[in-house]
């Protein structure tokens, strides 16, 4: 009989809701507080502010003719200053904006001059996929805290983007709001209008005081290359939120009521070469409310936590564990409110939640038979928003037990435990200071049904001055977490200190982590515990053009690592250079080297050994990105002095053969040499003591990745992923590691072949029909092949062949949502 959930999960849920709930609350303003936001100082905005006028019940129609009576009335800025190619100088070609406004939405109005409307550029496609053509990008900061901001792209067939700004420069693309825009192609060029709804928007409301938003526009014109901003940013200034201007309202808008409820069905079969087909149908409902204008409480009943994309398949033959992004829209919404920006170590990684059960192992004498291959998640809450200066965000999610159906020693079936019910929590608060500096606090915690919790609590910050040219960062966490099976306490963060001007900039970096840290629970960790490490560097830098060049940087960089006894695990040094040419071609060239150093975790859980030291050659070369058939290649060589190398080529090619179609093609070949290649760890003397097995080892990879996408008109599109993986492995000369700290070792013979061939094809098709605005219909299909023979043996296109028609899993998936607003 399944036991019932533990209640403590849910009192940590109503604390989330009763601390945001409460936060906008306690968090008024006070009258002179020194860490109040104040207006940033930048000259190119002086004088840039649009009033917005209010039509009452004189709401326009959206058809992208800007003919109502409310566009005749409302005030027009065009003083747009170019940002690209020529900076801060007059635009080539005029654009018009105008705002209205009502009680529940805000309209903008943009005409797109052209003198010779035959150079526009044009495309089609799925929405958020900014395909290669003309564009303008309506921007808002509607809390007019100099941090955050939304914007919403349109092109001139009318496909719709959208995504968020935050902590002035960074911008995510989690942001899927509902909302409407309509284009018109004209006798003097386009137009677009868009209707926002500000239940789409996050802000707060003061009684009394004056609705000031800060606004911008940018407008991308593809035949000259031009980028065109109503503030623009001279080179070499920092910044781009607090760089907006002023949209202002002289009616304050009405709060918004803000319910959105989005059903679903979900019919679904899977197709497995071994074990045959299965098939289910589910329901559910993803509901979101409004706490005020700035906090949004989200739920999913019975919730669909499936990705549509499959994730692609790679070599990892490191003793670190691959990172594969977040694709779950549920968890996609509003991630950058619950954690801190440090890819090197994201406290909260929301893959865990749903991750392939394996929490407990199954005995070495009992066979499996079937295993889920992911986490029924039960429920997921979570509560995120900004008020007065504080962002705050808190989620809990609840996973299933999950079995796996084994065939014990004796021929017996069973099911044995694999995963627990476990409880997932994360809560973070942030805290906006005096120039766009913020800090904030964050913790997690991990709770399981008869097995080990694991708890994390954070503290980051991010510190700005003289107009953001100066910037030190960092998070400093501590950890309690299960390491071969005792509780441990952990320890460890990074800090940033960055400058940057228009001419020279500089980096210094800084990490420690003890041997305790560990963050996995909920977490990711890129790197490795058990270390110190402190890099550095310089840049110069002219963006002006100059010669044959638009652009050109030059840097260096020197990066050291040691370990807790301060074994010297990397030293390395690095120069290059990028640029762009007077035709808007790209290149990069580098090289550097590294010295021998250790690897104390190569030997997995043995001695460290030695590595060995390289120089390596890097370059890129990309084409004019105006083009419709845009090349860009990448070439990567090292080698060290007993003759291990790696040499990895790959080209890349989009192109555009007509405006409904986008498609791109990337193709790499990689062939390595190791001369020493970790196996595995035994005893083959016969000694009683283990030995540290390796082997040279060619490797041989080809990665082959097409995506396409028909857009039959801008809101149904097809889109086709397919990508053949091959891998190939051949171990020889198989050694012992002779001496720890060491790079001798001494031949030895084991049983078995450790040589390997691994030949997948992943591909996906999806249709997808935007029916009415927030609502989708999806048609899926997915393959999943794979197939381990002829290990050590490279035939490439043979390989290549292989996949398509090897064993492996089709799931067939119909998915039908609808949207519902109040």
């Amino acid at each position: 009989m399944r036991r019932l959930p533990s209640a403590r999960p849910v009192g940590i849920l109503l604390v989330l809701l009763t601390v945001a709930t409460a936060f906008p609350a306690f968090a008024q303003p006070a009258s002179g507080r020194l860490l109040a936001p104040v207006e940033p100082v930048v000259p190119e905005k002086v004088g840039k502010e649009l009033q917005a006028f209010y039509v009452g019940e004189s709401a326009p129609r959206i058809d992208g003719r800007l003919d109502d009576e409310g566009w005749q009335t409302a005030q027009a800025i065009d003083d747009m200053v170019q940002n690209e190619p020529n900076n801060m100088q007059p635009p080539t070609e005029r654009t018009v904006v105008k705002v209205l406004y009502d009680d529940r939405s805000v309209y903008v109005g943009v005409i797109n001059y052209m003198k010779d409307p035959s150079k526009i550029t044009n495309a089609l496609g799925r929405r958020d996929t900014f395909p290669r053509s003309d564009s303008i990008k309506i921007t808002f900061d509607p809390r007019h805290d100099h941090l955050t901001a939304y914007t919403f792209d349109s092109n001139p067939n009318g496909v719709q983007g959208d995504l968020t700004w935050y902590d002035d420069t960074r911008q995510s693309s989690d942001y899927d709001a509902v909302w409407e825009v309509r284009t018109q192609l004209t006798a003097d060029g386009w137009t677009a209008e868009f209707r926002i709804p500000f239940s789409q928007l996050r802000f707060s409301l003061t009684p009394g005081e004056a609705v000031v938003w800060g606004f911008n526009v940018r407008r991308d014109i593809v035949y000259n290359a031009e980028t065109i901003r109503w503030v623009a940013t001279p080179r070499g200034a920092q910044g781009f939120v607090s760089r907006f201007g002023h949209l202002t309202f002289a009616k304050p808008p009405a709060p918004p009521r803000r319910f959105e409820a989005q059903p679903f069905m979900l019919a679904r079969n899977e197709n497995q070469t071994a074990t045959g087909s299965d098939h289910d149908i589910a329901a559910g409902l993803d509901m979101r409310l409004g706490l005020g204008t700035a906090t949004t409480l989200s739920a999913a009943i019975n919730p669909d936590f499936g990705q549509v994309e499959q994730d692609p398949a790679v070599l990892n033959l490191s003793v670190f564990e691959t990172f594969f992004p977040e694709k779950r829209p549920f968890f996609i919404e509003d991630r950058r409110t619950l954690v801190a920006d440090y890819g090197q170590v994201p406290m909260f990684h929301s893959r865990r939640i749903g991750q392939r059960p394996n929490r407990f192992a199954i005995a070495s004498s009992e066979k499996v038979i079937e295993r889920p291959d992911a986490t029924t998640i039960l429920g997921a809450t979570k509560v995120t928003g900004k008020s007065n200066g504080w962002t705050y965000g808190g989620l809990t999610a609840l996973t299933d037990r999950e079995y796996a159906l084994v065939e014990t020693a004796d021929g017996q079936r069973t099911e044995r435990l694999i995963e627990p019910f476990t409880s997932y929590n994360v809560a973070r608060v942030q805290k906006d200071l005096r120039g766009g500096s913020t800090l904030g606090l964050h913790s997690t915690a991990v709770m399981r049904e008869k097995d080990f919790d694991a708890y994390t609590g954070s503290m980051d910050y991010t510190l700005r001055w003289k107009q953001n040219k100066y910037n030190w960062n960092g998070q400093w966490s501590g950890t309690r977490s299960a390491i071969n099976s005792e509780m441990k306490n952990g320890f460890g963060g990074v800090t940033n200190l960055n400058y940057n001007s228009k001419h020279f900039g500089a980096f210094g970096h800084y990490d420690y982590f003890n041997s305790t840290f560990k963050n996995s629970d909920l977490g990711f960790f890129s790197s490795r515990n058990n270390k110190t490490q402190a890099n550095g560097g310089f840049y110069v830098s002219n963006p002006d053009p100059w010669k044959k060049l638009r652009s050109i940087n030059v840097s260096t960089s020197y990066f050291t690592q040691y370990n807790g006894d301060w074994l010297p695990l990397d030293k390395s040094w690095f120069v290059g250079g990028d640029g762009q040419f007077l035709n808007y071609w790209n290149f990069f060239v580098g090289t550097g080297r590294t010295w021998d150093t250790y690897d104390d975790l190569d030997t997995r859980g043995g001695p460290p050994i030695v590595k060995l030291g390289a120089r390596f050659l890097d370059g890129f070369v990309g084409t004019d990105s105006r083009k419709r058939i845009r090349l860009n290649s990448y070439m990567h060589f090292s080698s060290n002095r007993e003759g291990g190398f790696n040499r990895s080529v790959n080209l890349f090619v989009n192109f555009q053969p007509v405006p409904q179609i986008q498609a791109s093609l990337s193709t790499g070949f990689t062939r390595g040499h190791d001369v020493a290649q970790w196996i595995r760890n035994e005893d083959v003397t016969g000694d009683g003591v283990t030995d540290y097995i390796y082997g040279e080892l060619d490797r041989n990879v080809i990665n082959v990745t097409a995506r396409g996408t028909y857009a039959f008109t801008r809101d149904m599109t097809l889109e086709v992923y397919l990508q053949p993986f091959v891998a190939v492995g051949d171990y020889y000369n198989i050694r012992r590691l002779a001496e720890p700290k060491s790079f001798e070792f001494e031949p030895v013979e084991i049983t078995g072949n450790p040589d390997f061939n691994s030949k997948s094809l992943r591909s996906n098709v999806v249709f997808r029909w935007e029916y009415r605005r927030g609502s989708t219909l999806y048609l899926v299909y997915n393959v999943s092949n794979s197939d381990p023979s002829r290990p050590g043996v490279f035939t490439p296109f043979r390989d290549i062949r292989s996949g398509f028609g090897a064993a492996g899993t089709q799931v067939l998936m119909i998915k039908f949502n609808y949207w519902l607003g109040l």
